[in-house]
């Protein structure tokens, strides 16, 4: 069997929306089509010797060069090393295609295809200007560090769409947005696979003894309404402003209400709910998590309309749909609000005019009434098994013996 080997830059070693994406892929093209995955990562001194690695289970090694930004002449050397461990890899015949992921990766696109017979994909996650959102939160060197490595950036992806045969993108928005900024042909195809979760079926006795221990936990009471936010604090998870949207359904709504938020940054989430007693915070492993959220009735999932969130797919949606709470959301992450809507899965809030009638979607969906069978269709839809199938079908065909 041929192999694929991943060459990126992003963080695959240690616990990271990233990693979720890539492992998850990677395992699932190894465990449901039989096809293994090699990598080779860049990464930080400190994430290379962590004690909080995680194993990717697909079928292949992992190699690591240090990757360190505030010294050029480390990172350029890892480059040249990188580009020698392709090489040397790929003269072997080993692999059948190669994926680039992460910032510049992509030239490294016109060296292999101008020297081996393979199959290179850009593996993009999101728009490029993500990283300008973080430069501006950032100050003094990191700043002009990240605004340059947009830039670099920029010139690598219009190298790399020409030299490359393919690209997985997370969303059909982000597909629309890559062929529209670089102009690629039609000739070229795009893989859509996002960040999925299992797609097991909701055992019901398992939900109601989760959904019952965690709610004794929390001394929420039989009729109270409980909202949830689950993820970090950048700004563009828009936690401060879940956290006013909640407070404002509670005052209104009828019957008592109480917001649940899960994070790792409690200290900052504590300022910004001021106090606010109807509000408490809690931190979770991820499986643990994935029990804890069934413990609400609604969740946020607030995002602002900029291109970053347009052709996003945020990890958090998959985990919401499966613990059973109705999403609000809003309809600036183009995808979520499509399958919201098509799916029924809860509200879509477009400004505060709309905000009577967000109180009456929740007074008449205050209690659980989800689908076990909605939910099964919506993770079966956005499966990786489903989403690499159209990718593992063209490896596979364009490998065989």
């Amino acid at each position: 069997m041929k192999r694929i080997l991943f060459v990126t830059n992003r963080n695959i070693l240690t616990t990271s929306g990233e990693l979720r994406l890539i492992k998850n892929r990677a395992e699932a093209l190894y465990e449901n089509y039989g096809i293994p995955t090699d990598f080779i990562a860049f990464s930080s001194q400190d994430r290379i010797n962590s004690d909080r690695k995680e194993t990717i289970n697909a079928g292949g090694d992992l190699q690591t060069f240090e990757q360190n930004l505030t010294n050029p002449a480390v990172t350029l050397s890892s480059y040249k090393k990188v580009q020698k461990t392709i090489n040397s890899k790929l003269e072997t015949g080993a692999y059948g295609a190669v994926i680039l992921s992460g910032n510049s990766m992509a030239f490294y696109a016109k060296r292999i295809k101008r020297k081996f017979n393979v199959n290179v994909c850009l593996d993009i996650h999101g728009a490029l200007e993500d990283i300008l959102e973080v430069s501006r939160k950032s100050s003094g060197i990191k700043s002009t560090i990240l605004k340059a490595l947009f830039y670099v950036d920029q010139i690598a992806v219009k190298q790399g769409t020409y030299y490359s045969d393919g690209f997985f993108v997370v969303t059909e928005a982000l597909k629309q947005y890559l062929k529209e900024r670089f102009n690629i042909t039609n000739s070229k195809q795009f893989y859509i696979v996002p960040c999925a979760t299992s797609t097991a079926p909701i055992n019901e006795g398992e939900y109601q003894k989760d959904r019952a221990n965690y709610r004794k936990k929390y001394g929420i009471e039989t009729n109270e309404i409980v909202f949830v936010y689950s993820g970090g604090v950048s700004s563009w998870q828009c936690v401060e402003e879940s956290i006013g949207l909640f407070k404002t359904i509670a005052d209104k709504i009828e019957g008592k209400a109480r917001m649940l938020i899960f994070s790792h940054n409690i200290d900052e989430i504590k300022k910004w709910a001021n106090g606010d007693t109807r509000i408490q915070t809690d931190s979770y492993s991820p499986d643990e998590l994935f029990h804890a959220l069934r413990v609400g009735d609604f969740a946020f999932l607030l995002r602002r309309d900029n291109l970053t969130n347009n052709v996003a797919f945020p990890n958090k949606f998959l985990e919401y749909v499966q613990s059973g709470m109705k999403i609000i959301t809003t309809p600036y992450v183009r995808e979520i609000a499509k399958q919201t809507k098509e799916y029924n899965l809860g509200y879509i809030y477009n400004s505060e005019i709309e905000i009577n009638d967000l109180i009456c979607y929740v007074n008449k969906n205050s209690h659980r009434s989800y689908s076990p069978e909605v939910v099964d269709s919506v993770l079966s839809h956005n499966c990786f098994r489903n989403t690499t199938r159209e990718f593992a079908k063209g490896f596979l065909d364009g490998n065989s013996d």
